[in-house]
């Protein structure tokens, strides 16, 4: 369920990223869900 919603979210950014041709907003968002990740899983 929370791939298929990340998934959802990306497209509007892709959508920009295709528009400005800047990937700074695509960064952003895999920079964040990567934190949100990390954070959510037990360190070992």
């Amino acid at each position: 369920m929370a791939s298929f919603a990340a998934t959802l979210a990306s497209v509007q950014i892709i959508r920009q990223v295709e528009r400005d041709r800047s990937l700074l907003p695509y960064a952003v968002y895999r920079v964040g869900l990567a934190a949100l990740i990390a954070r959510r899983r037990p360190l070992r």
